[in-house]
């Protein structure tokens, strides 16, 4: 998967994480696969859909809370990420 761009974003506990976002394209249209590790290494991924002009994580598989908190931060990163 070629990595479409990425975004460094706070956490709650005062950390950064790097997020990948890889953009693929469904039947239903354009999704972004998101990735990124947690502070044990793990890499974690995930979904976002596009629903009422806002991206959002989808249902499964559905990332910690830490992750989900950061829902409109990714949506922002990706809006941002779609001009350049």
């Amino acid at each position: 998967m070629v990595i479409t761009f990425t975004k460094k974003l706070h956490t709650e506990d005062g950390g950064i994480r790097e997020f990948f976002f890889n953009r693929i394209y469904t039947a239903g249209g354009i999704q972004f696969h998101v990735s990124v590790l947690n502070s044990m290494g793990e890499l974690l991924h995930f979904n976002m859909v596009e629903k009422y002009r806002k991206w959002h994580i989808d249902k499964a598989p559905q990332p910690p809370d830490w992750v989900m908190k950061l829902e409109e931060d990714l949506n922002r990163a990706i809006c941002q990420g779609m001009l350049s």
